[in-house]
């Protein structure tokens, strides 16, 4: 029996909202990387990511069963988060470097690596929209819906950190857990 219309726009609905449930974490990420650029490239990087992502998306969910068999992907990208994290406790510490970050930061470097967070990010995302869905449309759809809410909120994000900057600590300590679990569950997928 073919589930109707409903049924599939609610499906994607769910996925949509539980893509940008399990990214929250990532959306703190991608502003505090974001963040590194002058504000003017601040959105556009943001952009060019949202691009790359649902690029990603549509091969990562393509290839779903093959991604999760490269587990030094996630090891790669936890290991990346804990620098981040490291880096900035290492900066804040030190000297008044830290204040002419923003000028300093490549943005196609930060595209890049919004693009790899996002990459690491989507192994998760998939696994739970199949555990939802095995309809290949409803889990594109609503992991594209998903990436668009997680870039607005980013951008939001980035706001609140230059409203608040004391928030960018917590920011960054969530940042080095989140490094560390992907780490962690890395370490014992062994």
């Amino acid at each position: 029996m073919e589930p109707s219309l409903i049924q599939t726009g609610l499906t994607i609905l769910s996925l949509a909202l539980l893509e940008a449930l399990l990214s929250i974490d990532n959306a703190v990420i991608l502003a505090l990387m974001a963040r590194e650029l002058k504000p003017e490239l601040q959105k556009r990087a943001l952009r060019y990511g949202l691009i790359g992502a649902v690029v990603l998306r549509l091969m990562a969910v393509a290839l779903a069963t093959e991604v999760v068999k490269y587990p030094w992907l996630r090891a790669v990208g936890g290991a990346y988060l804990l620098w981040l994290a490291i880096k900035y406790f290492l900066r804040k510490s030190g000297d008044e470097e830290s204040k002419s970050r923003k000028t300093s930061a490549n943005f196609w470097v930060v595209v890049f690596w919004i693009e790899i967070t996002d990459l690491i990010f989507a192994v998760d995302s998939i696994l739970a929209a199949v555990a939802v869905t095995t309809d290949y449309w409803s889990i594109v759809v609503g992991g594209i819906l998903g990436v668009i809410l997680i870039r607005f909120a980013a951008e939001k994000m980035i706001s609140l950190l230059n409203r608040f900057p004391r928030i960018e600590t917590f920011a960054y300590l969530l940042v080095g857990g989140v490094g560390l679990k992907v780490l962690y569950q890395v370490a014992h997928s062994f």
